[in-house]
């Protein structure tokens, strides 16, 4: 059960807390700073104007390293403290971030001058490192701190579904796969058009990354938000198969990106879209296409057969605003909009949505053959039909029946056959170093 005790403190203690390690603006259920430079500012002209902060609540817990000593997690109040240690060069946006400054009147003077820390003599300096900061100290278990935070956070600057997330789940293997996932995305993110900075920093592009991971690991498509929650609060995923369903998100996003390389000029920039897009090219790999994160031209013919199909999406979508009548055979334009225009994405919209970009799609990519390797039936097959047993690599002969392997002439990854007509003579040596590179 939570208990609470009430103190004060001046914001010169709140510097030495910082400074001996003991101040955690930044414990696993926190948000990323989200104050812009004028909320900061505000913030500062309020305290020089002998404004009242409001009350800063703080996790306090044992600091594993000093017996009898404890430490302080911010539940509430990391923007106002990380905007006043920044304003006197501490904590931790000082190196990130350029100094701080206002403009306001300082002692009754007239002049409204901007002023950085470095600019107040000694009797101001001391007056706002005396600031007092009333402060909530609160102990009990971690998940009763989460949800005291998210409770705390429900007015203001609200919570995003994956903030609330964080704050509950940081234990959860998937949402640290996604994590890493995500922000090894953030540039491509932003430059594909479909997450801006701000909502990043706000880790909506995580709650994306989420969705696609299950998806790549269920095989199947989810509500938007409550089966996401149900997982994640559920038991820690299959390392092996989430280490496989990073891969799969991984190419997918790098195939979409030879696709539609100006994604951010066409429809699928948007999150539902973009979603379908990425989770397609899974399906098809899964159901034995050959598609691959490399430049063909089926992955050049399927980009033009998307970016058409998004363009004739964004023409019925701007003639039903007007109420202007639908152009006949765009039953599947309309069908896909509507998917899209009925507010919450439901696992049975994407569905929707998937069968008719599937439908799009087909044709398109090369089925995989399901046999991968040459069986000894074929192999003696083509020994035998080979007038000069030569190596199809290297050129030099092969001198016996067991230094041979059978090689695709057409590779299998890229869509080859393993079948006769598909098929070469080669060293053991050489097929292995042809695989290895």
């Amino acid at each position: 059960m939570l208990a609470s005790s009430y103190s004060k403190l001046r914001l010169r203690d709140v510097l030495k807390l910082h400074r001996a390690g003991r101040l955690n603006l930044a414990p696993a259920f926190q948000r990323k700073s989200v104050w812009s430079t004028r909320d900061r500012q505000r913030l500062l002209i309020s305290v020089f104007d002998g404004i009242p902060l409001p009350t800063v609540y703080l996790y306090e817990r044992a600091l594993g390293t000093v017996p009898g000593r404890v430490q302080y997690d911010v539940i509430d109040g990391k923007q106002r403290l990380e905007s006043l240690m920044l304003f006197t060069g501490e904590g931790p946006l000082a190196e990130a971030q350029e100094p701080l400054r206002f403009r306001g009147d300082l002692d009754g003077e007239e002049a409204l001058e901007w002023r950085h820390w470095a600019d107040l003599n000694r009797v101001q300096k001391k007056r706002f490192l005396d600031t007092i900061i009333p402060v909530i100290e609160v102990t009990g278990e971690l998940g009763e701190v989460a949800e005291l935070f998210v409770n705390i956070n429900s007015t203001g600057k609200r919570l995003t579904g994956q903030e609330r997330r964080h704050a509950f789940y940081d234990h959860s293997n998937v949402l640290k796969a996604a994590s890493s996932l995500a922000e090894q995305q953030r540039d491509a993110y932003q430059r594909r058009g479909v997450f801006s900075r701000t909502q990043m920093d706000r880790m909506l592009h995580i709650e994306f990354t989420t969705e696609l991971l299950l998806y790549a690991y269920d095989d199947s498509h989810l509500n938007k938000k409550t089966r996401l929650d149900e997982i994640i609060r559920g038991d820690r995923l299959d390392p092996a198969l989430l280490r496989g369903a990073v891969a799969s998100v991984e190419q997918a996003l790098e195939t979409a990106d030879l696709i539609l390389p100006n994604l951010a000029s066409t429809r699928f920039r948007r999150k539902a879209d973009f979603y379908s897009v990425i989770t397609l090219l899974m399906q098809l790999k899964r159901d034995g296409q050959v598609v691959r994160a490399t430049w063909s031209q089926r992955n050049e013919l399927a980009g033009e057969l998307l970016k058409g199909f998004g363009l004739n999406v964004d023409e019925i979508s701007h003639l039903t605003a007007r109420a202007q009548p639908i152009p006949a055979n765009r039953e599947q334009h309309v069908k896909y909009l509507m998917t899209v225009k009925e507010g919450t994405d439901t696992a049975a919209q994407r569905k929707r949505r998937a069968a008719i970009l599937n439908e799009l799609l087909t044709g398109v990519f090369d089925t995989q053959d399901i046999y991968r390797a040459f069986n000894d039936e074929q192999r003696r097959i083509l020994w035998n039909r080979s007038k000069t047993q030569e190596c199809a690599i290297c050129g030099e002969r092969i001198q016996a029946w067991t230094d041979m392997n059978a090689d695709h002439i057409q590779a299998y990854v890229k869509g080859g056959r393993t079948d006769l007509g598909n098929g070469a003579i080669t060293h053991q040596k050489c097929n292995q170093r042809k695989g290895a590179n």
